[in-house]
């Protein structure tokens, strides 16, 4: 079924996850190539990059009517289509032929069906959309067949020998410096059922990708697993290129915690404020919502400012971040005077009255048990002073674009669009922030739906899509390279995975399946 009636969108590489991958078999493959015959004219790739025009077939007609070798109008024109070029055989009154075609062809492949299919996966587009929106507005287009083939040997190929050159690049660049790295998980649907997990590492000092992992559920024993397997991965391979790690700053994941103590130790494993401070928010709008306990909501704020103070404000010293921290619960009872001789006293000057807590009441009872607990205050030495996870969450919000959660992809679709995701945020990661007649820098306000009110936010340079001439060249050079499908299938290197419905046994006939069908609702 083309469209399922489901809440999920199936495309792309979006052909469902039961489904085995496309392959082409050889018959295919060599009818495909044999579309447009062999020509001895020497290719041009760089006219991938020339001009196009939407052309109605009236005109189209109009100007092929006259014959060019003796003028005579009303030819005859006898149209066939290869994907999206048109080719027109021409036939005048004076039996004049002659052969026309919309585009030029490179390797027997039309070159706008090779931007046609680049431009979907390069924007990270949908191709089951825009394919629909080429047939809605009758534009002669390539089948979805015809795109996942060309993808399979063509698109997934250049985009991983592009990733892997520039991803190499950064690599010798850093390499020799002590990286400090910021590392986060990402499922690619919600909820606890996803099929792939991606861990990305972040070098904090030049805010740009170094290294990403995609792992499919069906590699480790449950989704939950991934984010651990994921990180296990990125940081062997940075072991195998011979690079220094001294620290990384991840959230609590607790596997991932004893991921690091058990296999890493020699790398200074810290935790991102932004995550303490959310499950800690999280923790006291649940006590909160209750009248009894409702004051705490106006706490909130305070203890949440009162952490990333403890983490920026202590240099990397763990115990004095625990005494920061653990004066907190003295300072919402009103005193201000602390045991612990390295934070012996608060720093905050005069406090105008507020709703102080009264020790020993149930609310104070309550939040002592979110503040004090014995998990949290294990983590809270090893806040992160300086870096942090927020530009992975940025990068999250590109890998959305290129990979939405509402659609299922197959393991190279999902990797390939990854990676662009990748080549992306890394390209844009060091746009300046504009400036004004003064030289003062720029902003824009914009609302904050957390916190109901408008905040600043710095106007940086327009982004830029430079690195997709760079993926194009790798495309035209896999083209030129491996003239036919089935050379470029052979050499086209595929990871063998696991489908999701090998767990599930042998599928049973269609004959068995009706007869066992059980619904709980009458049809």
């Amino acid at each position: 079924v083309d469209e399922p009636d489901t809440a999920v969108i199936w495309d792309s590489d979006m052909q469902a996850s039961k489904d085995p991958p496309y392959c082409p078999d050889e018959k295919d493959m060599h009818d495909s190539d044999d579309e447009i015959p062999a020509s001895s004219e020497q290719p041009n790739p760089n006219r991938i990059h020339e001009a196009k025009f939407l052309v109605f077939e009236s005109n189209l007609r109009e100007l092929l009517d006259r014959c060019l070798v003796c003028g005579s109008p009303h030819c005859e024109v006898e149209l066939s289509f290869v994907g999206t070029m048109v080719r027109a055989q021409l036939t005048c009154p004076e039996s004049h032929v002659r052969v026309w075609r919309s585009q030029p062809v490179l390797c027997r492949k039309p070159m706008g069906n090779i931007s046609v299919c680049s431009a979907i996966l390069f924007t990270g587009s949908s191709p089951t959309k825009v394919l629909r929106l080429f047939s809605l507005m009758g534009i002669q287009c390539l089948q979805k067949s015809q795109y996942f083939k060309f993808q399979s040997c063509y698109l997934l190929p250049a985009v991983t020998e592009v990733w892997l050159f520039e991803q190499a690049a950064l690599l010798d660049r850093l390499r020799g410096t002590k990286l400090c790295l910021a590392g986060d998980g990402r499922a690619d649907t919600p909820g606890h059922c996803a099929d792939f997990g991606t861990y990305t590492l972040l070098e904090t000092t030049t805010g740009q990708v170094i290294h990403t992992e995609l792992v499919k559920s069906t590699e480790v024993s449950s989704s939950n697993r991934m984010e651990t397997e994921g990180m296990e991965r990125c940081l062997n391979y940075l072991r195998a290129q011979d690079m220094q790690v001294d620290s990384l700053v991840t959230d609590r994941h607790s596997e991932g915690k004893a991921s690091m103590r058990r296999n890493h130790p020699e790398i200074k494993h810290q935790f991102d404020v932004w995550h303490v401070a959310k499950g800690i928010k999280k923790k006291i709008v649940a006590v909160a919502r209750t009248k009894q306990h409702s004051v705490l909501l106006k706490w909130m704020k305070t203890i949440v400012r009162h952490l990333h103070w403890c983490a920026r404000t202590s240099n990397g010293d763990g115990k004095l971040v625990m005494a920061k921290w653990t004066s907190l619960i003295r300072h919402i009872i009103d005193v201000h005077q602390h045991v612990d001789p390295l934070h012996p006293s608060c720093e905050h000057g005069d406090v105008p009255d507020r709703l102080w807590l009264e020790e020993g009441t149930e609310t104070f009872k309550k939040l002592e048990a979110i503040l004090m607990g014995s998990h949290l205050l294990r983590d809270i030495p090893l806040l992160s002073p300086n870096q942090q996870t927020f530009s992975l969450e940025s990068f999250h919000a590109v890998l959305i674009h290129f990979a939405p959660k509402s659609s299922k992809f197959q393991y190279d679709g999902m990797l390939a669009r990854t990676y662009i995701a990748a080549l992306h945020f890394n390209h844009n990661a060091d746009r300046a922030i504009l400036q004004d007649e003064d030289g003062m820098p720029k902003f824009f306000q914009q609302c904050s739906k957390a916190e109901k009110r408008w905040t600043l936010v710095p106007a940086k340079e327009k982004v830029t899509f430079d690195y997709v001439r760079k993926l194009t060249d790798a495309l035209l050079e896999c083209v030129i390279r491996w003239p036919t499908y089935a050379i470029a299938s052979e050499a086209a290197y595929r990871v063998s995975h696991d489908t999701l419905s090998s767990k599930c046994g042998v599928k049973p006939p269609m004959e068995d399946a009706v007869a066992m069908h059980r619904s709980r609702f009458s049809t």
